[in-house]
């Protein structure tokens, strides 16, 4: 189910842009390769269809990792990276979610009625974008390596035969990250941008009602 939903996350994200429904100053502003200097011309995920799915390889790769890092109850069992309370919060949050969509449909026996499981698709979805964030906001203190995407690099670049990927290897998957960290930081924008209208409208009809 989470693969499903990054890839959700990814074609509605990529849709924003065709669509235009995405500010220009904000894919000039995920565009940047430096914060002090602007970017010559705004993001687009204009890639090969091979190139994007290797992209979202690395995306699920990075998710699968952190979950099962955080899934080992012994923190000594884990990578030694830090993990932040927002970051714990987000997985918690996710796992709640991810074992409710289980239990009900178990219970409906696989038939859950569309509408119940599109919302419970949706706030696994959102869950997911928000772990995904968390570790792409995550501040260190100490070291790099105290990072989760910093530790799930240091793990990819290990080969089979226990010696390191070439920079040619390591240097696309560096490239994939980043084009989908800036992808779905629109997509977080949009979101966020998209709530507070609701609560706007909502906050408006209320107000009517009291009226």
């Amino acid at each position: 189910m989470v693969f499903k939903v990054l890839d959700q996350l990814i074609w509605e994200a990529q849709g924003l842009i065709y669509r235009q429904e995405v500010p220009l100053n904000a894919r000039f502003e995920v565009a940047r390769y430096d914060i002090s200097t602007a970017s010559r011309k705004p993001f687009n995920f204009r890639h090969k269809q091979e190139t994007k799915r290797r992209y979202a390889s690395i995306l699920r790769q990075l998710i699968i990792y952190t979950l099962r890092c955080l899934d080992l109850e012994d923190p000594t069992e884990r990578p030694p990276f830090k993990v932040s309370r927002q970051q714990q919060k987000a997985y918690e949050d996710l796992m709640a979610v991810g074992d409710e969509l289980e239990d009900q449909w178990k219970a409906a026996r696989g038939q859950l009625p569309d509408r119940v499981l599109a919302q419970l698709m949706e706030r696994l979805k959102r869950e997911t974008l928000r772990l995904f964030m968390t570790i792409l906001r995550q501040q260190t203190k100490d070291s790099e390596h105290e990072s989760i995407m910093v530790s799930f690099l240091c793990v990819l670049s290990i080969a089979p035969d226990g010696s390191w990927y070439s920079y040619d290897t390591v240097t696309p998957w560096l490239s994939g990250l980043v084009s989908i960290s800036r992808l779905l930081i629109l997509r977080e924008a949009h979101l966020i941008r998209w709530n507070a209208i609701e609560a706007g409208v909502a906050s408006g009809l209320g107000t009517i009602k009291r009226r």
